[in-house]
């Protein structure tokens, strides 16, 4: 099934950024999204059966883009979302924009809440172009973030948004079948500035290793055992005094790929 949605005209990439990540992203649903001369979003099937969502953030003026207009007026309204059978952490969420109402006919539901605009909020991180409340590094403090202003910044609300559009659309279409989601790792790593440095034991007794293999032709064998490494100050593999006679044959050995250092 192909959902139809229909939004206000205006800031179109970012409605079509936002309706991607709820109703694909997250739900793995069908959809076509037009522009249309209206106040809300309506997502329908052609057949009668619609689901109408306010549209607070994307219908206000374009002068108020980026400035400190188009941010949650405070204090945040709450909404009971007892009418709901959605899954979410508190059956309280908080209403960035649009207002907490909820009604539901025979073949409509209407949310009050803006679940679009809220998610484009915290998903664009909307606070973090407006704001001029900087660090001394020039980044935005988790003190000034509305999120820790009203208790919610472990709170997954994009996710409970998600839910409630979901129950939403489920008890209009029944048939409907979301994604499946669930926990995967994946490993990340933030190097600002990459080094390389070996301690000087190990750096010894890599060269040591080095000459011998050349005047003995056994490759990496010595000997003798390696002495053990213990923690030293660390030298660059490519600054030791005596480098230029042994830098060529390790360089060889590492096929030309030489560590950048810095």
């Amino acid at each position: 099934m192909v959902l139809r949605v229909e939004v206000p005209v205006g800031y179109e990439k970012e409605q079509a950024y936002i309706a991607r990540c709820l109703l694909s992203d997250f739900l793995g649903l069908k959809y076509e999204i037009a522009p249309k001369p209206i106040d809300r979003v309506l997502i329908h099937d052609g057949d009668g059966r619609e689901l109408s969502i306010a549209a607070d953030l994307f219908t206000r003026s374009s002068d108020a883009w980026l400035t400190a207009a188009s941010l949650p007026r405070e204090p945040l309204a709450w909404w009971n979302a007892s009418d709901v059978p959605a899954r979410l952490i508190d059956r309280c969420l908080p209403v960035l924009y649009g207002k907490p109402a909820f009604s539901r006919g025979e073949r409509s539901v209407h949310l009050g809440i803006d679940i679009f605009g809220g998610a484009f909020f915290f998903l664009a991180r909307l606070e973090e172009v407006i704001s001029n409340r900087l660090d001394a590094y020039g980044r935005f403090p988790a003190s000034e973030a509305l999120s820790l202003r009203y208790s919610i910044l472990h709170r997954p609300v994009v996710d409970e948004y998600v839910e409630v559009l979901w129950a939403c659309l489920h008890a209009l279409w029944p048939g409907l079948r979301r994604r499946p989601r669930g926990f995967r790792q994946h490993l990340t790593h933030d190097v600002d500035h990459l080094r390389f440095s070996l301690p000087r034991a190990l750096v010894t007794d890599v060269r040591r290793r080095i000459l011998l293999s050349r005047t003995s032709g056994f490759g990496w064998r010595s000997d003798r055992a390696p002495r053990p490494i213990r923690a030293t100050p660390t030298t660059s593999l490519w600054t030791s005094a005596s480098a230029p006679e042994w830098q060529a044959h390790f360089t060889s050995s590492l096929n030309g790929q030489i560590p950048h250092m810095i």
